[in-house]
């Protein structure tokens, strides 16, 4: 059987040169380009669409696989929280009991306390040995030495208040229904800056102290809440000096404190908003901000501790 080509060279030509479709110039080498090209784009398209990434480091491996554990306990924690709880629950919040759960387990490893302590008698009751009964000493001990470094400190902070502080400011401790006063609880007044859009209101504020202060920071939130970009709705202030992984030291006094809020009222960082329409007014509308801000001035201009 004889073979005819379209071209006399053909026969002597590699078999990717040769055409794919006869009576074109379409070759095989053509259609494996376009081939493979097509498969590219498709692949493409499939790992965009599934969201597929491999990590390129053994760093980042490692960082993704820290990510889901920490999703993972921070799931289990917010289980444990009651259901109706979480109605009223924001992302603040449930971090907030989340670390205080967390310290409270700290303080029992701290002291060495586990279910091993307990004797688990027929009737499902439990037993605390002596040894466990130390331990609760100890925390007790423990907890009475924080909060009595913290009352002291507070003491100290109130009576040099007393003796000097800046004028227009008010810090004092609130009082119990019994008449006593509660060191751990103050309630304050910021004036606003002259020749600021702040000017003549007096903001009412309160700081609210751990058992572990000074080395934590105070809560400070302002009642009512305050029309500022670092100011949240609720009325806690977002300032770095009162952030304990940033820039609070245990020797920052409280009168600091007052007047770096005072300072933060003027000059809000917007780096690190708190505040979504005060953020957003501020950084659009400088006019229409400071007339708000003027507004609500005028509205605390009188507000009375």
């Amino acid at each position: 059987m004889v073979t005819f080509y379209a071209n006399p060279d053909e026969k002597n030509e590699p078999w990717i040169e040769r055409t794919a479709i006869a009576g074109s110039d379409f070759r095989i080498w053509h259609f494996i380009f376009f081939c493979f090209a097509a498969f590219t784009v498709m692949l493409i398209l499939i790992c965009c669409c599934i969201k597929i990434r491999v990590p390129r480091t053994k760093q980042e491996i490692e960082a993704d696989y820290r990510r889901k554990k920490l999703a993972e306990k921070f799931r289990q924690r917010l289980k444990l929280i009651q259901n109706q709880d979480m109605d009223a629950l924001d992302l603040q919040r449930a971090l907030e009991i989340i670390q205080e759960d967390y310290r409270n387990e700290s303080l029992n490893c701290q002291y060495d306390i586990s279910p091993s302590d307990f004797n688990i008698t027929a009737g499902n009751q439990a037993e605390p040995q002596q040894p466990f009964g130390k331990k609760i000493s100890n925390i007790i001990k423990f907890a009475k030495l924080m909060s009595g470094i913290a009352a002291a400190r507070l003491a100290e902070e109130r009576k040099a208040w007393r003796k000097e502080h800046p004028f227009g400011f008010v810090a004092r401790p609130s009082k119990n229904p019994d008449g006593s006063l509660n060191l751990m609880n103050w309630e304050c007044s910021i004036p606003g800056k002259k020749g600021t859009p702040w000017e003549c209101g007096h903001y009412k504020l309160r700081m609210i102290f751990k058992e572990d202060y000074p080395s934590s920071p105070p809560k400070c939130k302002f009642e009512p809440p305050l029309f500022h970009p670092n100011v949240y709705p609720s009325g806690t202030v977002c300032l770095s000096l009162l952030d304990e992984e940033k820039d609070w030291r245990p020797a920052i006094t409280i009168k600091q404190i007052l007047l770096g809020i005072q300072d933060l009222l003027n000059e809000p960082n917007v780096k690190d908003p708190a505040q979504a329409e005060a953020y957003t007014i501020y950084c659009q509308n400088r006019l229409e901000y400071e007339k708000r801000v003027r507004a609500q001035a005028r509205a605390m201009s009188h507000q009375e501790l």
